[in-house]
């Protein structure tokens, strides 16, 4: 039977079954997740290949080319370590969870930071093993492999929490890590926004392969607080986009429109020019009290 991971009520309803799984909601608290989830070994092959950063099956699950928009991220990463130096001066140490190619960390070290990565990809994990020198750890917050005596001022997870597996452990696995006032900041798709009421079952961020939580503003806010965390800021996620990203990443959803816009367009520079969007994410802001 399906028992909420927020508050421990039964008291769950089915909204609809996608790719062969259930979408389902919390009565009581109105926690939003996958029940039964998906094999755990099929995930993990998922994660673990290549094809997880450059796939044909976005809308399932991946990413369509993470490396060709770095430029991209890079610039919201920025961004970012920009408000959390504004409540934490470096140095100091930051752990961020699910680094993949270790882009993030990248930049933190540059403005002075002490960076530590966690990923759990074979792929990703081996990646940053051959091209940087900082350290990074190889499996799952619920892995709970990083030593006791390991304490950061920074903990970050970016578009990381909706995929673990068991939200108890690895939160138990945050709260252990992270020292006395030190900072956590997550990026999560907000099954409580504007977009998802908007597209209901249809929402982009339902891919129950590899999303197996969906928090809303406030739903998040209880689950921090449950494990000792107070929320000093959330806002709605702009990621930094540009025309031509969003019309390779309508290309896995309708094949025949992307090359249309591509060929009207040529090559224009006008594609290629960054400006914030709308993701449907929230960025959360919260201290360890």
């Amino acid at each position: 039977m399906a028992q909420c991971a927020l508050c421990s009520s039964q008291h769950i309803r089915k909204l609809f079954t996608k790719d062969g799984l259930n979408i389902v909601k919390c009565q009581e608290c109105g926690f939003c997740f996958v029940f039964p989830q998906e094999n755990p070994a099929n995930i993990a092959d998922r994660y673990n290949s290549s094809e997880y950063f450059n796939t044909k099956f976005v809308q399932k699950f991946g990413y369509g080319d993470y490396e060709s928009v770095r430029p991209l991220n890079d610039i919201w990463f920025n961004k970012i370590l920009k408000k959390i130096n504004k409540l934490a001066n470096p140095p100091g140490k930051i752990l961020d969870i699910g680094c993949a190619l270790g882009h993030f960390l990248i930049i933190a070290k540059q403005m002075g930071w002490s960076p530590v990565g966690l990923e759990r990809s074979d792929y990703a994990f081996q990646y940053c093993r051959d091209h940087y020198e900082f350290p990074v750890y190889q499996g799952t917050m619920e892995d709970n492999l990083i030593p006791d005596n390991e304490k950061y001022r920074i903990i970050t997870l970016f578009d990381v929490l909706e995929h673990v597996l068991d939200i108890q452990k690895a939160m138990e696995t945050i709260q252990r890590l992270t020292e006395p006032s030190g900072l956590l900041i997550i990026n999560t798709p907000n099954e409580g926004g504007i977009s998802r009421k908007l597209m209901r079952r249809y929402w982009f961020h339902f891919k129950p392969y590899e999303h197996t939580y969906y928090f809303s503003a406030d739903t998040l806010t209880r689950l921090l607080d449950n494990y000792g965390f107070e929320v000093i800021k959330m806002e709605r996620c702009y990621k930094i986009v540009n025309i031509d990203a969003m019309f390779n990443r309508i290309f896995h959803y309708n094949s025949i429109l992307p090359r249309i816009l591509h060929k009207i367009s040529g090559k224009s520079r006008w594609k290629y020019r960054p400006f914030p969007f709308p993701t449907g994410e929230i960025t959360v802001y919260a201290r360890k009290i």
